[in-house]
């Protein structure tokens, strides 16, 4: 675990001057050697994909970007890789991941996952070279979310029924297969994987066990579900969170279990309705198992909370800024994201320890979380994840947020502004998805 300490951060002077010239040009930053290189791709929607009648104009490019050891540069790098809808078939990178070599694109609009072999080399390609390697799109529909995990592809389908594609060989993957196995769900929000063990979230149905149930289904053994019979894992070794699972809190309304984290064998879900729940240990749940915390909402600081990310033993949790329930009203919030430390020992009702608003942190909500070691990435913006794309046609603005970078995420101070901050209207409009890799070493 690196431990970067810039005495900067406790430089009154030098913050200020910091913050004034990110309001310009960006402030420039040295960070220590030590720091691993790290890449960093973000994904950017087209911005007026359900209005064609609308003029193009600068919002209507979909882009992915990959900037090279992100981490050396200042607040107006350029990326050094740009994939955009001028070259491809590109409309909603609703998600994406790096791995060590690769990169994975799930596009939500036109239903497929895009694959890009050796990621690194495209920086030397460019133009028309640019166009993916595979392109997935048997029994895919409304992909959401990717994982990619050991050599394992799991896609999270949002059809009609939703579920989660399992691929068990993702390397090799050299053209358009139907996954090895199609895990039925039903409204599938999210998933997680954790040591061979699957969580997915959102409105269920398994035979036999839930009907139509807003439920948390976690299946014990992936490498089971891949068996070509599909008889390895039975009906009553699946767990389902559910009912007490929420504490009798779904009583008054839904509650809309929408992000998933395990952090050291202890299961966070965070719901549309202002609640975070605690379960432990992940690897050994019991159906209907009741929480061992449940954080709601405090002076705002949870509102529709949905994506998480742990750094050391703090967890962040990010506001998605919009009620998932009625898409038409925009939650008044000005915090974006708040995070706990000790994570695995929260208790009900527990405040969070850092709060990041609109105005010190300049993050009104967030849409996406990524971290490398001790640095936490944040893909910003003003609406929600998913359902903002709902307002384009219809509203007097677009869109926009920003990629905030912080080098020291586990000492963190109150309200601290990013030691990076990638701009929105510079290379993209908003950044839906973004993941980093920090598998290369030194410069």
């Amino acid at each position: 675990m690196m431990n970067v300490k810039w005495k900067a951060r406790h430089g009154a002077l030098l913050a200020a001057a910091c913050m004034m010239v990110l309001m310009t040009a960006g402030c420039p930053i040295n960070p220590p050697q030590t720091l691993s290189v790290v890449d960093l791709a973000v994904g950017s929607p087209n911005g007026i994909i359900l209005d064609k009648d609308i003029a193009p104009g600068p919002y209507d490019t979909a882009k992915v970007l990959l900037y090279f050891d992100v981490l050396q540069g200042d607040n107006q790098q350029d990326p050094e890789v740009a994939i955009t809808s001028e070259e491809i078939e590109l409309v909603y990178p609703a998600d994406l991941v790096l791995t060590e070599s690769d990169l994975y694109v799930a596009d939500m609009v036109t239903d497929r996952v895009l694959i890009w072999r050796d990621y690194r080399g495209l920086e030397a390609k460019g133009g028309s070279a640019l166009e993916p390697d595979v392109i997935l799109a048997a029994d895919i529909e409304n992909p959401t979310q990717i994982i990619v995990e050991d050599n394992r592809l799991f896609v999270l389908s949002d059809g009609d029924p939703g579920g989660v594609a399992i691929y068990a060989d993702a390397a090799a993957i050299a053209a358009d297969v139907p996954p090895d196995t199609f895990v039925e769900f039903g409204e599938a929000l999210a998933m997680e994987y954790e040591d061979d063990i699957l969580y997915v979230a959102g409105f269920a149905f398994t035979v036999g066990k839930v009907s139509e149930e807003q439920a948390v289904i976690v299946y014990p053994s992936v490498a089971d579900l891949l068996e070509p019979d599909l008889k390895g894992l039975l009906a009553d070794e699946i767990v389902v969170l559910s009912g007490p699972s929420w504490a009798d809190l779904d009583d008054s309304g839904p509650v809309i279990p929408q992000g998933l984290r395990v952090v050291d064998n202890e299961l966070f879900v965070s719901t549309a309705v202002n609640f975070l729940f605690t379960f432990s240990p992940a690897d050994a749940l019991v159906d209907e198992q009741v929480p061992d915390a449940i954080i709601s909402e405090t002076n705002g600081a949870l509102l529709s909370p949905k994506a998480m990310e742990a750094v050391g033993n703090r967890l962040f949790v990010g506001n998605s800024g919009l009620s998932s329930i009625k898409a038409t009203e925009e939650k008044s919030n000005s915090i974006g994201m708040v995070a706990f430390d000790d994570a695995t020992n929260v208790v009900t009702g527990q405040a969070p320890d850092v709060l990041f608003d609109t105005s010190g942190a300049q993050i009104s909500a967030v849409m996406d979380l990524a971290s490398e070691e001790n640095i936490l990435f944040v893909a910003a913006s003003n609406a929600s994840p998913v359902l903002f794309t709902k307002l384009f046609p219809f509203s007097s603005f677009y869109t926009v947020g920003d990629v905030h970078i912080y080098l020291d995420a586990d000492d963190l101070l109150f309200g601290w502004q990013a030691d990076i901050v990638l701009p929105a209207m510079k290379d993209f409009t908003v950044p839906t998805a973004i993941d980093v890799n920090a598998q290369f070493t030194g410069n």
